[in-house]
């Protein structure tokens, strides 16, 4: 059986304390104000691995994370488009590499998971590294929530900007556990596991929208130019 800590208020939760909930601790302290939302600082965010993957190794280049104004690599919603609680009580699962996640693969999953956060979206992940980290960073820094379904069966292996770590044991078959938790999917960059939770989500019917990453074959995903795209195209997917 899954096993599932939930963390509510910073230094209270329902499981005796772990290594990962003190990394969890360390991160939400160190955010920084910016735009009214909270955010983590981006040194902050690559400092602890000294610009190196938290999980596989792979290199942290550096990326400017998108600050909502429409403008930059990320895309990020724009000002003028307040999707704020038009996504109430869904579940995004945002996708994509882990280690070799790129800079713009992490600028992209950082300023979407606060977007569908802005929007009332709860986020859903594979609980890793690389866009996995970086889609549950932006969801939490906005006030969000961002539930991650592990490979393993230790919460310590998970990244611990998300809120709520589920445990499976299960490997890469994990895979099929978040698309089927959510109501749409967005893939962000490429890469082997990125596309079985691709091709899982066209299987079975659920939306799926794919913001970069690799060419697909016609009636495959919704492709997005950008983050505030990816968003609208949820919306209209789940009839929002």
């Amino acid at each position: 059986m899954a096993a599932m800590v939930h963390r509510g208020a910073l230094g209270a939760e329902s499981a005796p304390r772990s290594s990962h909930v003190a990394r969890h601790d360390r991160g939400r302290a160190a955010t920084v104000a910016t735009g009214g939302a909270l955010r983590p600082s981006i040194g902050e965010f690559l400092s602890p691995c000294e610009g190196k993957s938290p999980t596989l190794g792979g290199t942290w280049q550096e990326a400017q994370v998108g600050t909502g104004t429409g403008t930059g690599t990320a895309g990020s919603a724009g000002a003028g488009d307040d999707v704020r609680g038009t996504l109430a009580g869904v579940y995004v699962a945002v996708v994509g590499p882990g280690a070799g996640a790129t800079a713009e693969d992490l600028a992209r999953a950082t300023a979407l998971g606060e977007a569908l956060a802005r929007a009332g979206a709860v986020v859903v992940t594979g609980g890793m590294g690389g866009v996995m980290r970086a889609a549950a960073a932006g969801a939490t820094a906005a006030g969000g929530t961002a539930v991650g379904i592990l490979p393993g069966a230790s919460r310590d292996s998970g990244s611990a900007e998300h809120t709520v770590l589920v445990t499976t044991g299960l490997g890469e078959m994990r895979n099929a556990l978040v698309v089927r938790a959510a109501d749409a999917v967005v893939a962000v960059g490429g890469s082997w596991g990125t596309l079985s939770e691709v091709a899982l989500a066209v299987r079975t019917g659920t939306p799926v929208v794919a913001l970069g990453g690799w060419d697909l074959p016609d009636g495959g995903p919704r492709p997005a130019a950008d983050v505030a795209e990816a968003v609208r195209e949820v919306r209209r997917a789940v009839g929002r």
